[in-house]
């Protein structure tokens, strides 16, 4: 039976532990990766979401829309910057495959 953790998943059988690696996606005003052994960050900017080459590999998304309302000039979206995550091939797999956004 699965045991779910918020940084790993542990399948526990014939007394053996496997960990598999997950990868998080946040999405807010900076850039930055923290990675482990079992996990890793990627920080992406609103301003750089071309930087994201694949936002289906990530087992979950974290949208950080707050910070676009503390910004002093208002955020405009390119079409190409809207669809790297909310065109169905973005976030379609990553909720097929049991993430969350």
């Amino acid at each position: 039976m699965p045991t779910r953790c918020l940084a790993n998943l542990v399948v526990r059988s014939h007394n053996c532990t496997v960990k598999q690696f997950r990868r998080y996606l946040l999405v807010s005003d900076r850039e930055e990766r923290i990675a482990g052994d079992e996990v890793q960050l990627d920080v992406v900017s609103w301003d750089n979401l071309s930087s994201v080459a694949n936002p289906a590999d990530y087992d979950g998304w974290i949208l950080n829309a707050s910070v676009l309302k503390a910004r002093p000039k208002a955020k405009v979206f390119s079409t190409d910057e809207l669809n790297v995550l909310f065109h169905k091939t973005a976030f379609g797999p990553v909720l097929l495959g049991g993430g969350r956004i």
